[in-house]
């Protein structure tokens, strides 16, 4: 009967341990802790050239506000909060959210997407859920 009881106590003691386990979220993409050094700066302004190239745009890099890196076989991908400028009116600037990518062997770098934050009519500026971890 005490062997029994034992059983019972692991099983409960596992049982809570794979519950409590599993409420917990796993983010594989690490918070970069200095945006604005050189090499991150370069990845911002290459994701402004590549969106004004693609779209006809004027838009002037500001800042790198907020990133994350995701570290995977040979790429390294770079989440990015980017503030930046209209080139005809640099007294007003935007957020843009972007995705770069660098592969680390052939060190080509990829702009996989550039795009605008639109805040909700009379809502505060909001972080897409994208960023909603930083």
């Amino acid at each position: 009967m005490a062997l029994k009881s034992e059983w019972i106590i692991v099983i409960v003691a596992l049982l809570h341990f794979v519950i409590s386990s599993n409420s917990y979220e796993y983010d594989p993409w690490v918070p970069i802790e200095d945006p604005n050094r050189p090499f991150m700066r370069n990845l911002g302004e290459f994701a402004v050239r590549e969106c004004n190239q693609k779209n006809h745009t004027n838009l002037k890099f500001v800042t790198i506000e907020k990133g994350k890196l995701l570290r995977t076989r040979g790429v390294f991908k770079y989440k990015l909060l980017i503030e930046a400028t209209d080139g005809n009116n640099k007294n007003i600037s935007k957020k843009y959210k972007a995705l770069v990518s660098k592969w680390v062997v052939t060190h080509v770098v990829k702009s996989e997407y550039f795009e605008p934050i639109v805040p909700a009519k009379d809502a505060p500026l909001k972080t897409p859920s994208l960023y909603s971890n930083f």
